[in-house]
């Protein structure tokens, strides 16, 4: 849907704390998902709040014009929003591919201001180790995310194999 209108005033809230019993409810249901407070790796450790802060405002900048905002203060409760958790790895998916993120859902129309995401920053870390790298990907798997909760969805390939491909960013894919 090229019509981005049903964007505007969507608010996505950077949850950057840690969260405890998680569901998740997309392609398959998975319940008790604990999500540890974002740990930068060791060679930017003590830096979180500035990494945060760089990545709300990238954020902010690349979707400027789109009306979606980013906080990470959380919103009041009687506004609707959708949360990406940050943190941790992703072995409660574990069984289905190696991943660097995952949304709920493709929501074409933005229809649901509730939705969420997971982006694991420990797999981050793992995988992309000098700093400067994974402050980027950082950045781009939140990105990615976002725009599956938006309603893109990734151009299919005979190489897409996990259960959860098409609202995921796999490590080594989209």
């Amino acid at each position: 849907d090229s019509d981005i209108s049903t964007w505007n005033g969507q608010i996505f809230y950077l949850e950057f704390a840690g969260e405890e019993y998680l569901s998740y409810n997309g392609l398959l249901t998975i319940e008790d998902i604990n999500v540890p407070a974002f740990e930068a790796p060791s060679e930017l450790a003590g830096q979180e709040e500035a990494i945060i802060t760089d990545l709300v405002t990238r954020l902010q900048e690349f979707f400027a014009g789109s009306g979606v905002v980013f906080t990470s203060e959380k919103p009041d409760t009687c506004l609707g929003f959708s949360t990406i958790y940050i943190g941790g790895n992703d072995s409660a998916f574990a069984v289905y591919s190696k991943l660097l993120g995952l949304a709920e859902k493709v929501d074409v129309g933005n229809t649901d201001r509730t939705d969420i995401a997971f982006v694991f920053a420990d797999r981050i870390a793992q995988e992309y180790r000098q700093s400067d790298l994974f402050t980027s990907k950082l950045f781009e798997t939140i990105a990615h995310e976002v725009g599956h909760l938006l309603g893109y969805e990734h151009h299919k390939t005979v190489t897409d194999q996990s259960l959860l491909s098409s609202v995921a960013q796999e490590v080594g894919g989209n």
